[in-house]
């Protein structure tokens, strides 16, 4: 399956009036140039507001009448990040997707030389920006936790390292085809990526940075219950019925 050169950048938000202008103006910034420098055919940048009671769909407003490549929508009430994450997928019409929340605890520099290590190569090939210093910026707890996370996605994609909750380059095709199973959707996509397009997963380290502002998300119940809930299904469809599944989805997109 063929994948032109191009990608959607998907930024969700919510109460990040501190931040937006910041991480909208760098992106667009950075992916300019890599247009004019031959090495990426067309970007768009799709910011979705979730429900903030900020200024945050303000300062994107202001910021899309001046920059066309990008594109603003708007929920009226907060959906949550999931949700967030799923409308953006399936709102980007390039092939390939990059999803960076609007937090800015992604380091411009290192984003621009994980986006320029996935276009160097000859074939594009789904990518993962593995934060090499969670351990030593996480509490105790959320290490725990993401090293839980982390061990169920590289098992699940028969790949070592893979920090499912980090940012990727994805092919957009995908987000038609998931099982939505909560929180587990993030490893879904990278499970998926690596099917569709027939390479494991091309994987960077850099750096990374704790929110600035607001709060960092926690450890809810809900997020336990959905974690019990949809492991069992995760298991089936994506270990006991690989193959069915894998021939279901190639099929589905024409291959």
């Amino acid at each position: 399956m063929y994948f032109k050169r191009e990608i959607s950048v998907l930024i969700p938000a919510h109460n990040e009036e501190k931040t937006i202008a910041n991480v909208i103006i760098n992106l667009s910034n950075t992916f300019s140039i890599f247009v004019s420098e031959g090495k990426l055919a067309k970007f768009e940048i799709i910011v979705l507001d979730d429900g903030s009671t900020d200024l945050t769909y303000n300062i994107a407003k202001n910021i899309e009448k001046d920059i066309t490549s990008i594109r603003l929508i708007k929920n009226a009430e907060p959906t949550g990040i999931l949700c967030a994450f799923h409308k953006l997928y399936l709102e980007a019409s390039l092939d390939w997707s990059l999803l960076i929340p609007a937090d800015d605890q992604w380091p411009i520099e290192d984003i621009g030389k994980f986006v320029l290590n996935f276009l160097e190569r000859d074939q594009l090939v789904p990518s993962l920006y593995v934060r090499k210093n969670k351990r030593e910026i996480y509490s105790i707890k959320r290490n725990i936790v993401s090293k839980f996370y982390s061990t169920i996605a590289s098992l699940m994609c028969l790949n070592y390292d893979i920090d499912a909750g980090s940012i990727k380059i994805v092919p957009t095709t995908i987000s038609n085809i998931t099982f939505r199973l909560g929180i587990y959707e993030e490893i879904e996509r990278l499970i998926l990526a690596q099917w569709i397009t027939r390479a494991r997963i091309q994987k960077t380290y850099y750096s990374w940075e704790l929110r600035k502002y607001g709060e960092e998300s926690g450890l809810s119940m809900s997020l336990i219950k959905s974690a019990t809930r949809n492991f069992p299904r995760l298991f089936w469809e994506y270990i006991l019925l690989r193959k069915k599944n894998q021939k279901r989805v190639r099929k589905t997109l024409g291959e």
